[in-house]
């Protein structure tokens, strides 16, 4: 009674902290993270056909991100990209943009016939501006892809392209790579390209590798050309040193034939990305396809992709000429379809969107599947959790210090400092878990931003279905929104024993409002009582941990606070288990009815709570046996419209069965 008068006298949890920002919609912000950021958003909307790299030299040739003392002065309002006020007035009522206002009106909730000059203090309304100016200002030609001709674009026959150039330079000027990243380039060598095409692709390809990580061992580089069957070239762990890659790059030879994409994109899923040949799972997996036509066998293409996409890889594509099935192609790379595409006219362009995928390997983020992670902290990591039918459940633990985990439950933008939908923190005491219920995406941007942050390694791991723990750091996804996690979120855990504890032990800790509160089950130290949103449930604690009332959280126990030992004389129906420790019960038990079923108990008593076990039941599809981390078996329903799959340990919709 006293642990749980002293628990109603403290506020316990909140479950999220749904802090949204962002920053590219305020006045004045500055920087680099606000310009990449805006360049995000815009490009992931598909608002624009080119890729935005003029803009983000512009931005930075223009006002260094805003950062140049002068780029917000009284009386000149055109941000961080310098508009002047005749170009932002012709944005407003030139008709052949009349197109593009309506969509901005679309994505943005901008009316961009209402906006005022003094918005484009704002960076997203001047980065907006600013390329509505420049499709006004190339015409038909659009936008310039190469360096040498953004430049002499920018200085509109003055006599500052140089500047640009230099600026260029300098900003371009080693990309960081801040985790591993393994990529191959898959490139077409079939007969409807001549052996000078093949030529330009390997220059495209040298010119990126040039501009890659590779001696650090960070970025790792494979090579596969193909025409009726796929030829290997190089494999991931082959080479590190920059030089023996571009030597092998330039001795690859033409070898005229069909076009089996299939079959290439085949051969980088069974082949490549094995870690038998250098493949990391901590790394971001990168394809760069380069093609000039369409696939021999195109059902066969996508199906080979989609194997691709779904085990993680980032597929991008560069379409080359005017005989380009561009249909395949979006069917092909990932999502969005605008950010991963780049079309050229001809091989001799080529190489000008090379910066533009170097650029886009080092911001790629690493996709996670369900399996467990390791990466080194200290540097800035962008993560995309892939949608699993059944929801998933990602963990994020440090192993010293802290990190800042900024986050976004859509696809639209890429999370990080300027801009996120919320905001929290993982600690080696208490990791940070989101539960994301249905086919929510998940992007996440992990950094180290206080003094205490984390100097070694942290630990993201990702489980199909709803695995929520109890703790200090929950967040929920659903519908591609933030929420906090609720009652049917936590009673759906694994981790749940029963809905509701006896009408006796309930009425010692009454539960109401939206508080949240914890108090010790009485007489059971590994269990607890959880009140959530007015309703009470008990909680069970982790092998080898028991609830500490002191801090109202599960902690490990040690011979200072002993565990009381049960007698090895057990009821009826159940075991004593030397492993548990406790005994455990023989049968399935039905927590609804309060009894056991005449079903043996699968479970194995053994391992920690990532060794949890679930089971078919006998004839019914609808309902499955869940083991706790003790080994007790408990009969569990699946929701509504739903069937156990005993392979994929979930529920799932859509399977037939029987």
């Amino acid at each position: 009674m006293n642990s749980v008068f002293i628990l109603i006298n403290s506020l316990v949890i909140s479950t999220c902290v749904c802090s949204f920002s962002d920053l590219t919609r305020e006045n004045d912000a500055s920087g680099a993270v606000v310009v990449d950021s805006v360049i995000s958003k815009l490009r992931r909307s598909c608002l624009f056909d080119d890729h935005l790299l003029y803009l983000r030299r512009k931005a930075y040739v223009d006002t260094h991100d805003g950062t140049n003392p002068y780029t917000f002065v009284m009386g000149f309002q055109g941000g961080i990209w310098k508009i002047d006020v005749s170009d932002f007035n012709a944005t407003k009522t030139e008709r052949r943009l009349q197109t593009l206002r309506d969509q901005i009106s679309q994505n943005f909730a901008i009316r961009w016939d209402k906006v005022a000059y003094d918005d484009l203090r704002k960076p997203l309304y001047s980065a907006i501006a600013s390329e509505l100016s420049a499709i006004l200002k190339s015409g038909s030609q659009g936008i310039p892809i190469t360096t040498e001709a953004q430049a002499s674009f920018w200085a509109n026959g003055t006599q500052l392209k140089e500047k640009f150039i230099n600026e260029t330079a300098e900003l371009e000027k080693g990309i960081e790579f801040a985790h591993n990243v393994d990529i191959v380039f898959v490139l077409d060598s079939s007969a409807s390209m001549s052996p000078m095409d093949l030529e330009r692709s390997k220059q495209f390809v040298s010119t990126i590798v040039q501009g890659l990580d590779t001696d650090s061992g960070k970025v790792q580089v494979a090579v596969v050309v193909f025409s009726t069957v796929a030829y290997p070239k190089l494999a991931l762990n082959n080479f590190y040193q920059k030089h023996a890659l571009l030597n092998v790059i330039a001795n690859i030879t033409y070898t005229p034939g069909g076009t089996s994409t299939a079959a290439a994109l085949t051969h980088v899923i069974d082949n490549v990305f094995q870690p038998a040949n250098g493949l990391r799972p901590n790394s971001a997996k990168i394809v760069v396809l380069v093609t000039d036509g369409r696939s021999d066998d195109s059902p066969a293409t996508v199906e080979a992709a989609g194997r691709l996409r779904y085990s993680g890889a980032t597929i991008t594509a560069v379409g080359v000429g005017e005989f380009l099935d561009k249909q395949e192609l979006r069917l092909v790379v990932s999502e969005p379809q605008c950010v991963y595409t780049q079309y050229v006219s001809n091989f001799d362009t080529l190489p000008g969107v090379a910066h533009q995928t170097v650029l886009m390997a080092s911001q790629e983020p690493v996709r996670l599947t369900p399996t467990s992670y390791m990466f080194q902290c200290g540097s800035d990591i962008n993560l995309e959790v892939l949608p699993q039918t059944s929801g998933v459940t990602v963990e994020i633990k440090t192993f010293s210090g802290a990190l800042a985990v900024y986050g976004s439950p859509t696809n639209s933008y890429i999370p990080s400092e300027a801009l996120y939908e919320f905001n929290e923190t993982a600690l080696t005491s208490s990791p940070l878990v989101i539960h994301v219920r249905d086919t929510s995406r998940l992007l996440l941007a992990i950094r180290n931003v206080t003094s205490s942050s984390c100097t070694t390694y942290f630990a993201v791991e990702v489980k199909v279905g709803n695995h929520l723990r109890i703790n200090d750091r929950m967040l929920c996804v659903a519908g591609g929104l933030m929420s906090d996690c609720g009652f049917d979120d936590f009673t759906s855990s694994p981790f749940i024993i029963t809905d509701t504890p006896s009408p006796s032990i309930a009425a010692l800790l009454p539960c109401q409002g939206a508080d949240m509160y914890r108090a010790a089950y009485p007489g059971q130290p590994t269990r607890f009582l959880f009140c959530s949103s007015g309703k009470l449930i008990v909680v069970s604690c982790e092998q080898g941990q028991h609830f500490d009332a002191s801090s109202y959280s599960s902690r490990p126990t040690t011979t200072a606070t002993p565990m009381p030992q049960p007698t090895k004389r057990c009821p009826e129906h159940q075991h004593w288990s030397p492993l548990a420790n406790r005994c455990l019960s023989s049968f399935v038990h039905d927590l609804d009815r309060n009894e056991d079923l005449d079903i043996p108990n699968p479970c194995v008593e053994t391992g920690p709570y990532a060794d949890l076990q679930f089971y078919e039941f006998p004839g019914d599809h609808t309902r499955y046996i869940h083991c706790d981390q003790y080994g007790d078996a408990y009969l569990k329903y699946c929701p509504k419209n739903t069937v156990w799959v005993q392979h994929s340990r979930s529920c799932a919709v859509g399977y037939i069965v029987g």
